[in-house]
């Protein structure tokens, strides 16, 4: 019983988080007489893909291919190693990405 009070109590929470980001992100722009004002610096917004950078992409990219890499990891020979490059993959990507001047 006690199981199924911590999950109503993580779906809450999981809905707040929601509720206030939504919020949050309402904020950017007010619609005055049929035009829209957008305050704030709208620049940091240049080049973003679904409201993340491209560099999260990437990552999120390699990690994906990674699992893929684990989940096939038994067709192979070495599925130890296998299992390495799949972790080894997006940490490898993400160390580049973060060496990378900004």
């Amino acid at each position: 019983m006690k199981n199924n009070t911590t999950f109503k109590w993580l779906i809450q929470c999981a809905l707040l988080v929601n509720l206030l980001s939504l919020h949050v992100l309402g904020q950017n722009s007010t619609k005055i007489d049929d035009t829209v004002v957008t305050t704030g610096n709208t620049e940091i917004y240049d080049g973003l893909v679904g409201g993340i950078g491209i560099g999260t992409v990437v990552v999120i990219a390699f990690a994906i291919l990674g699992l893929i890499i684990c989940f096939f990891k038994d067709c192979t020979q070495v599925p130890s190693v296998m299992v390495f490059v799949g972790i080894a993959l997006p940490l490898i990507v993400l160390a580049i990405i973060w060496g990378i001047p900004k």
